[in-house]
C-alpha cells in the first residue's frame, strides 16, 4: 500500500447499505481508468461498526479489484477519532474522506488524478450535489472553469463552510503530522481542522472544481448543535490558524456569507427536526458576530427563534436565493432538486 499518490477513504459505521452503494460507485469510476493510474490510488475502509455486516460488504467478489485497506476497529473509538484515523492511517500523498452515504460519479478519478499527478496544490476541492430520492438520480451539469486560489485567504473565503464537506476536500497529507490531525478529535470538524492547517502550512495555491464529481445523501447527519459546530467550533478552529491571514473586516464578510448561504438552511432544518427554535445560548453565540447585522436583527434572529413552516419556508427561499447570487454554479442543482421533487410527487 506504500507509494500511493491518493487514497479515498471511507470511514463508517452501522450503514452497510450505504457503503455498499458508496463502494460500488467507487468500482465504476475506477474501472475507468487504465492500470497505470490505478496503482496510484489506495482505497481505505476504517469500520467502527460493531457488527459483521460492513465486512461482509468490503469483502464481496466484486470489490478485490479495489484491494481495499480494510481497518476493523475493535470497539467504536467515535466518529471524529475513526475520521482523524483514516487521514493518519492513508498512505497515499494526497487524502480525501468519502462519507459512507456519499459516491462518486463515473469521472471523479478521471477530473482529479492529472491534478493531483501536478502536485501543487495544498488542497484540491470538490463540488458535490445532493441527490433528492435516489443515488441513481442524474447529477445536475455545470459548465465552468476549474478556479485556481493563489492564497488560503481567497480559498477561505469563496469556499468557507463547504471545507466541512469531508467528501468534497482533498488535501496534501504527507504535509501534516499525526498530532496536528487529532487536535480536531472533539470538535465534528476533524476535517476542517486538516484543511487548515494544510491551507495555512503548505504552498498557498490550492483549486476548486466546479463540476459535480461527489454526490451526497441530503440531511443524513445529525445528533449535534449545528450551532455550536459550524458556528461556533469551526470559527474557534480558524481563529486557531489566526484566521488563515483575514482582517477583520475581511472575517466579518466571510461571516456574514454563510450565515446567508448555511445558516439559514442547516439551522432551519434543526429548528424543524426538533420542533423548537434556537435556544437562548445559541442565539447568545450568533449575536457576538451578527449584532451588527442589520438583516439579522431585524428578521433572521426572529426566525431562527421559532419551528413555525413560514419561517423555514422564508429560510428556505433565503437560503436558495444567496447561494444562487453567491455561487451561480448551483442553479443547475437547485432546479434538478426542484424537478426531482415534482417528479417523485
Amino acid at each position: 500500500m506504500n507509494n500511493k499518490l491518493f487514497t479515498l477513504a471511507i470511514p463508517t459505521y452501522n450503514r452497510s447499505e450505504y457503503l455498499d452503494i458508496c463502494l460500488n460507485r467507487i468500482l465504476i469510476a475506477y474501472s475507468k481508468l487504465n492500470n497505470g493510474d490505478k496503482d496510484l490510488i489506495e482505497i481505505l475502509v476504517s469500520d467502527n461498526s460493531e457488527n459483521v455486516l460492513s465486512t461482509e460488504v468490503v469483502n464481496k467478489k466484486k470489490y478485490q479489484i479495489l484491494n481495499i485497506n480494510y481497518i476493523k476497529n475493535r470497539i467504536n473509538i467515535g466518529s471524529d477519532q475513526n475520521l482523524a484515523n483514516c487521514y493518519i492511517q492513508s498512505n497515499g500523498v494526497y487524502t480525501s474522506l468519502m462519507g459512507d452515504d456519499d459516491f462518486v460519479e463515473q469521472d471523479y478519478f478521471q477530473k482529479i488524478l492529472p491534478i493531483i499527478k501536478e502536485l501543487k496544490y495544498s488542497v484540491i476541492f470538490v463540488k458535490a450535489y445532493g441527490y433528492t430520492s435516489s443515488s441513481n438520480e442524474n447529477r445536475p451539469k455545470t459548465n465552468y472553469h476549474n478556479l485556481v486560489f493563489k492564497t488560503s485567504k481567497d480559498a477561505l473565503l469563496h469556499r468557507n463552510i463547504h471545507i466541512g464537506f469531508i467528501s468534497g476536500v482533498i488535501f496534501r497529507r504527507d504535509k501534516i503530522n499525526e498530532k496536528e490531525i487529532n487536535s480536531g478529535v472533539g470538535s465534528n470538524l476533524v476535517q476542517v481542522n486538516a484543511c487548515f492547517n494544510a491551507l495555512n502550512e503548505f504552498n498557498k495555491e490550492s483549486i476548486y472544481i466546479p463540476s459535480n464529481l461527489v454526490g451526497s445523501t441530503r440531511n443524513n447527519t445529525g445528533g449535534y448543535n449545528p450551532v455550536k459546530v459550524f458556528y461556533k467550533n469551526f470559527f474557534d478552529l480558524l481563529e486557531k490558524y489566526e484566521n488563515l491571514g483575514l482582517s477583520e473586516k475581511q472575517l466579518r464578510k466571510l461571516k456574514n456569507k454563510i450565515l446567508l448561504t448555511f445558516y439559514t438552511r442547516n439551522f432551519a432544518q434543526y429548528i424543524r427536526n426538533n420542533n423548537i427554535g434556537l435556544s437562548k445560548e445559541d442565539l447568545e453565540m450568533l449575536d457576538q458576530s451578527f449584532k451588527r447585522n442589520f438583516f439579522y436583527k431585524l428578521f433572521l434572529r426572529r426566525m431562527l427563534q421559532s419551528s413555525s413552516r413560514i419561517n423555514f419556508n422564508l429560510l428556505t427561499i433565503i437560503y436558495i436565493t444567496s447561494n444562487i447570487f453567491y455561487y451561480p454554479s448551483r442553479f443547475a442543482d437547485f432546479l434538478k432538486h426542484a424537478n426531482n421533487l415534482i417528479n417523485n410527487s
